[in-house]
């Protein structure tokens, strides 16, 4: 889709984020790198993101209630700068080679020292 707008709509897309993510299918992820294509950057809050956010804050429930979903938006933001795509990627990684959904590597973890479900020993808890 990204590459259809840059091809089609000379990188132009008059539409807004929550336009974007209201599709049917598309996650925030994919809206994310739809807008980054088209030199737009915003937070970014994918599955492996709001894990990582869940472990790091110690956020129980599940990640369609909206007061949750709220907090973890609010939490992207701070964490997921709107303005540099290569720290979103390094946070995708970082979740892909670290913070794994099933086995962490919290010993390597760079960020363990203040994340509250390492600190808790409860890091295979936190489910997404």
């Amino acid at each position: 889709m990204a590459q259809f707008i840059c091809d089609h709509y000379n990188n132009e897309l008059q539409i807004n984020f929550d336009q974007v993510i209201a599709f049917s299918g598309i996650e925030s992820s994919t809206a994310v790198t739809i807008f980054h294509h088209i030199n737009k950057h915003y937070a970014i809050l994918g599955a492996n993101v709001k894990l990582l956010l869940k472990r790091h804050q110690i956020l129980e429930g599940w990640t369609g209630e909206a007061c949750l979903e709220n907090k973890l938006w609010a939490l992207a933001k701070i964490y997921t700068p709107q303005k540099d795509h290569v720290v979103n990627q390094a946070i995708m990684y970082f979740h892909a080679t670290i913070c794994a959904r099933r086995q962490p590597k919290c010993n390597k973890c760079p960020v363990n020292l203040d994340c509250l479900a390492f600190k808790a020993q409860q890091c295979m808890i936190i489910r997404p």
